[in-house]
């Protein structure tokens, strides 16, 4: 055999080996994929030690300290969540737990989570989903189930399958309607008031509305919402909702009304596109609305 025709067919066998492997190689899948709908399903890259030892600690101190209800006493237990890691964000969560935590007299019956940048760690525990569902499940055992009344914030940028969870080469995700549904169905807490301040916000409300459930969100299914530039301290919503109207007493539903007025004219002053902000009040969330704002 001559040396050219034995290159060629060493060249050939190299080849047909390769393809072979190739070939008993699993092909890469999408790890969410045949996820079911009401799934929690997020990528994430783990924490290097140092940092996932600190999360871990800051989360079991902030749930640790939750206060138990009162037998008796309709508590009202928060849940404040920065999603999306630009600074904006996490100012707004932060904020609106504050007003929150002193309109629903929820004194050590508050949880703050925020994502952030990894470059600019948080002194609050990270909104990851585990974090999120751990949260919940943690308020939940603390609560009366049919007494007492669980608040939702949910801040961050979104789109018409829900609201995203993201942090800068670490985290994406999705929270769709669905999923809240399931999570919050899962704690087995019937009285609930879900706040979202992010585009297409509407998309909740079929998913999430129930006779005891209160939803307000910064904007219809349809439409976008503003105000969400990483240098500001609130989105349009937010500004508008806690900032400028629960901050002086006002309950849910005329701070709602007047958020929805403020909006309105922030953007028509802007030219923006009209957001839209959605309510929807259960038949039997209303009276327990009024017994919480008292």
């Amino acid at each position: 055999m001559t040396r050219t025709l034995r290159s060629v067919c060493l060249a050939a066998l190299s080849a047909a080996l390769a393809f072979a492997a190739a070939a008993q190689t699993p092909a890469q899948r999408d790890p969410t994929a045949g996820v079911p709908p009401t799934a929690f399903a997020a990528g994430e890259v783990a924490w290097l030690p140092k940092e996932a030892a600190r999360q871990q600690a800051m989360l079991a101190a902030a749930l640790d300290k939750l206060a138990p209800q009162r037998p008796g006493v309709r508590d009202v237990y928060v849940l404040s969540a920065g999603l999306w890691s630009d600074p904006v964000f996490a100012n707004e969560a932060t904020k609106a737990g504050d007003i929150l935590r002193k309109r629903y007299k929820a004194d050590g019956r508050t949880v703050v989570l925020a994502n952030t940048e990894p470059s600019a760690p948080l002194t609050i525990p990270a909104a990851s989903p585990g974090a999120i569902t751990a949260a919940l499940g943690r308020i939940a055992q603390k609560m009366d189930p049919k007494e007492d009344v669980l608040l939702v914030f949910l801040t961050s940028h979104g789109d018409k399958n829900g609201v995203a969870v993201f942090e800068n080469n670490r985290l994406r995700a999705n929270l769709s309607p669905l999923a809240l549904r399931a999570a919050l169905d899962d704690t087995g807490v019937t009285n609930r008031i879900v706040i979202i301040s992010a585009c297409h916000g509407g998309v909740f409300i079929p998913a999430l509305q129930s006779p005891t459930t209160v939803v307000a969100t910064a904007a219809s299914s349809e439409k976008t919402s503003f105000g969400c530039q990483p240098e500001n301290e609130w989105t349009y919503f937010g500004d508008a909702l806690f900032n400028q109207s629960m901050s002086r007493g006002r309950g849910l539903i005329q701070a709602f009304a007047e958020a929805k007025a403020y909006v309105s004219m922030w953007e028509t002053r802007d030219r923006l596109i009209p957001s839209e902000p959605q309510l929807s009040v259960g038949a039997q969330a209303a009276p327990i609305l009024a017994q919480i704002e008292k």
